[in-house]
C-alpha cells in the first residue's frame, strides 16, 4: 500500500455565478485545505457580484482556459444541469476531478 497525501490546500475552480452560486462560494471558503483559485462566468455583471462578495480576483469569460491555465485539483460546476456533460466530459480529458 502506498501512502497517498492530498495536496494542501487542494486548488480549486468554479464555473458559474448564478444564484445558487453564492452558496457554493460561501461554503467554500469555510474549508481551510481548500483554495478557489478563481472561477468563470460569461456574464461580467454576475462576476463582478462574485469578485465583490467573495474576494475572488480571477474571473474567466471561457472555462476551458480556465481549466488549461489554472490546473486545478477539481472543479465544482455551478451551472444549468443541461452545460454539465459538456463541462464533465472536458474537464475528465484533463484528469480534473469535477464537483
Amino acid at each position: 500500500m502506498t501512502d497517498f497525501k492530498i495536496p494542501q490546500p487542494l486548488r480549486g475552480v468554479c464555473i458559474g455565478a448564478g444564484y445558487f452560486s453564492h452558496f457554493q462560494y460561501e461554503a467554500w471558503q469555510r474549508i481551510p485545505e481548500v483554495e478557489i483559485t478563481a472561477f468563470s462566468n460569461r456574464d461580467p455583471e454576475r462576476a463582478k457580484e462574485i469578485t465583490d462578495k467573495f474576494g475572488l480576483a480571477k474571473c474567466y469569460a471561457d472555462w476551458r482556459e480556465m481549466l488549461d491555465v489554472e490546473k486545478p485539483d477539481f472543479v465544482d460546476i455551478i451551472t444549468p444541469p443541461p452545460t454539465h456533460s459538456e463541462i464533465c466530459a472536458e474537464a475528465a480529458k484533463r484528469g480534473i476531478h469535477i464537483i
